[in-house]
Parts: structure tokens; sequence; C-alpha cells
């Protein structure tokens, strides 16, 4: 039976995956699907890899341009906003230029979720997370000249390699596990090992919040369930999730609230009340602040991106 991802992934990213049961999508971008994807900024969860194999590549990070060329990539963070466009599709110069010669850019591409590396608790707090959330690492370019940089971008090659074997989910999660620990490895940040007991408090705190996030939750609730005082509760989230328990349980809720706007037409005010905010006027400031826009412009955006409804 094939895996069910709906608890994770909203309904537009199953779709844009390669497996139905395994968040992962790898391709080799070339025209015309190239001239397709540019110019249309986006974010999203995944981690993304790049690695440009013909032709000169333009990707612009919250208006950053960062041009590309052969035997260059590029890691994206998750939830950075940017988007890919052939160094042809320029102004001034470059555009004249594309008139006497043809755009052949072409880039292998990699997008997968960063739950796939997620096999414990242990793996996600100590060596997941803390690069997900370092702030200095919204995205990283890779050259083929550097050894380690070529092993990954060695990686990506492989990944494209394997995608159509019998077994290339199998084979595929052993190279995304050494993709992952050549970035770590030579990307350093501050890590703290979770003690058992440490992981087992934080465990039973965050399925209580997973199975109540749509009643009220108080951090006396979850200091109960913790066996805890609310001051060690307190240094818990904050010191291995980076966030103090009523802003993760808000989180949370606002995942769900994302997978409601786009897969049901409930009203704003209905879904705020369904995960557990007690006023929509707060729910539509608390989403603004996740995800940069209002609800229903959210829900509007999903929706054309995943091909649910037309422009």
């Amino acid at each position: 039976m094939k895996g069910d991802f709906s608890h994770v992934f909203p309904a537009y990213s199953r779709r844009r995956y390669d497996f139905d049961d395994y968040p992962i999508r790898i391709r080799w971008l070339e025209q015309p699907l190239l001239q397709e994807l540019a110019d249309v900024p986006h974010w999203h969860d995944d981690l993304e890899f790049n690695y440009v194999l013909s032709g000169e590549v333009i990707f612009l990070l919250d208006g950053i341009p960062v041009q590309l060329r052969p035997g260059e990539g590029i890691f994206i963070n998750a939830r950075q906003v940017h988007h890919i466009t052939s160094l042809n599709r320029g102004t001034g110069k470059e555009s004249e230029k594309a008139e006497d010669k043809p755009d052949d850019s072409s880039c292998l591409s990699l997008l997968f979720h960063p739950m796939l590396l997620c096999v414990t608790s242990q793996v996600e707090v100590s060596y997941v997370d803390p690069l997900l959330n370092k702030a200095a690492l919204p995205y990283f370019v890779l050259r083929e000249s550097n050894a380690w940089h070529k092993e990954i971008l060695d990686c990506l090659v492989e990944l494209y390699r394997v995608r159509k074997i019998s077994a290339a989910p199998l084979r595929m999660q052993s190279l995304l596990f050494r993709l992952w620990d050549i970035l770590y490895t030579h990307n350093p940040v501050e890590t703290t090992e979770l003690p058992i007991q440490k992981l087992f408090t934080l465990k039973a705190m965050l399925e209580y919040v997973h199975r109540n996030y749509t009643e009220r939750i108080t951090l006396e609730d979850l200091a109960r369930v913790g066996f805890i005082s609310k001051s060690t509760c307190l240094h818990l989230f904050k010191d291995y999730l980076r966030a103090t328990p009523i802003e993760y349980v808000n989180s949370y809720r606002m995942k769900k609230a994302a997978k409601l706007l786009v897969e049901t037409d409930r009203s704003v005010t209905d879904i705020a009340f369904t995960v557990g905010f007690s006023s929509s006027s707060y729910f539509i400031k608390q989403f603004h602040k996740v995800f940069g826009c209002r609800p229903l412009d959210y829900r509007k955006w999903e929706r054309l991106r995943s091909g649910q409804i037309t422009p």
C-alpha cells in the first residue's frame, strides 16, 4: 500500500513529486520548460538543488541575482523566495544577445521534502533543523572545482540516473543521506545532542499538540504532559525547536490551516476555529506572519500552482 503523506504535505505537493509515497522530484530542465518556469517567484518547504549543465542560468533569491554557468550549481534552503530564468531572458544587452543566439540553457533540478532526512527525532533536531533554520544559509553556490561541492553535484547526477530503477526510493534515500552529510559537514552549526530522556519528554509534548491542536493548549498543559515544570518546558522548546511552546502550537495549526485552505472551500473563519484559533482576525495576522500573505491569497496561489484552477 502506498504511504499517505497528506498529514504532512499539502495536496499540491503530492502531485508535483515523482512518487505518491516518496516526496522527491528530480528533473532535467531545458527549453521550453525553463522558459515556462521563468519569472514565477515562489517558495516551498522543500529543499532544492540545481546543477547547470549548459548555457547560463540566473536564479533570483529575494531579488538577488545569482548567475551560474555550466559546472556550477546551487542549494536553496526551504522557504526561500526564488525563481529561475535563463540569461537570455534578461534585459538590455543580454536581451539583444538573445536575438542572435538561441537559448540552450539546461540544468538538473532536485526537490525533496526534509522529512526524508528526519528518520528519528534525534536526527531531525541535531542534524536537519540546524541547517534548515540557519539564517546565514538561505542558499549556497556549488562549483565543480571544489572537491566537496563536486561530490554533491555528482549525487544529483546519480539521483537522476537511478530515478526509474525498480528500487529507486531505496537508492535515492542513501544518496540523499550522503548529500546532506556532505553539506552538513562543511557548514558547521552549533548543535546539542538531545539526551534520551529529554527526547522522550519532548516527543510526548509534541504528540499531545498533534492530537489536541484543535483545542486550547497552554504552557501548563504541555508541562503536565511532560511531567516537568513550566520553565523547563519553555527551555526545552527554545533549546531544541527554537520556538516557544505556543509558537510551536500555532505553527502546527498553520500547517493544518494551509492544508484545509487548499483542499476545501471552507471559509477562513471556519478554518480558523477548526484548527484551534478563537479569533479569525488573530488567525489572519498569524497566517500572514508565517506565509507572507493572506489566507485567501494563499488558497488562490496554491491552487493555481497545482493546476486545480487556471488563471
